[in-house]
């Protein structure tokens, strides 16, 4: 990719991201169809891996328990706030259900 090289250029090591992002979109410019394509290419499968992983993450126990966490620190602070926490509860309890059943099955 265009923006790895340069931040991995020493040269480039002190400018900040908006300088980065600069230079890489001069250096996109000047790029040409092909080059562009294969870049483009790189980074459609890229993002489909990111999906795939991500989609697997979500189906894990480590998942659910950071969701349960999550949760349980939004309903703490919907009540330092004052605010109706039943909405809050009711997602809270249907992951705390789909936590259980992974868990039996899982044996």
């Amino acid at each position: 990719m265009p923006g790895s090289d340069i931040r991995n250029d020493e040269r480039y090591k002190n400018l900040n991201f908006s300088e980065i992002a600069k230079l890489v979109g001069v250096q996109w410019k000047k790029l040409d169809p092909t080059q562009k394509q294969t870049f483009e290419l790189k980074a459609k499968q890229a993002k489909a891996t990111y999906h795939l992983k991500l989609a697997n993450y979500r189906e894990t126990v480590e998942y659910r328990q950071y969701k349960m966490y999550f949760l349980e620190f939004k309903k703490q602070q919907a009540q330092k706030q004052g605010m109706c926490v039943r909405a809050c509860w009711h997602v809270y309890h249907t992951t705390l259900s789909c936590a259980r059943e992974t868990r039996e099955r899982q044996g």
